[in-house]
């Protein structure tokens, strides 16, 4: 009986285990996260706005595309971050205000994009005049 439980016991050790590990893996941009806090060095856009003309063509760019940033922020240490988003919050953001963004890493196992971010959030923007900074 006591080799039961203790069977009994290792297997769900192992199971949340398992688990925990299966959603660090899945999520991993989200459980590793950075938030930042600082001043915007640029936003531009991936894609210049031009007219596109969507027939159903091949050639139309997707909505994603339309809407694509590469973002810039420098926090009070002076370190820059950079990533790109197609959150449409970043259309508005300009050069020069401030912003709290929260950038989501690539995976380490992503070796080509290891260290870099790939989704920029904006959670806050502001003027920079504002004592709240």
């Amino acid at each position: 009986m006591a080799d039961l439980k203790k069977l009994f016991t290792t297997l769900l050790v192992a199971v949340v285990v398992i688990g925990i590990l299966y959603f660090v893996v899945g999520n991993y941009g989200f459980v590793f996260s950075t938030s930042v806090d600082g001043t915007i060095v640029a936003v531009e856009r991936v894609t210049p706005p031009v007219a596109i003309v969507n027939n159903g063509s091949q050639g139309s760019m997707s909505n994603n595309g339309m809407f694509s940033f590469a973002v810039a922020v420098r926090d009070s240490k002076g370190v820059i971050h950079t990533a790109s988003s197609e959150d449409r919050q970043w259309a508005v953001a300009r050069a020069g205000n401030c912003v709290t963004a929260t950038f989501f890493p690539y995976a380490p196992w992503n070796l080509k994009k290891e260290g870099t971010y790939y989704n920029a959030r904006l959670d806050q923007l502001r003027d920079c005049k504002d004592a709240s900074m």
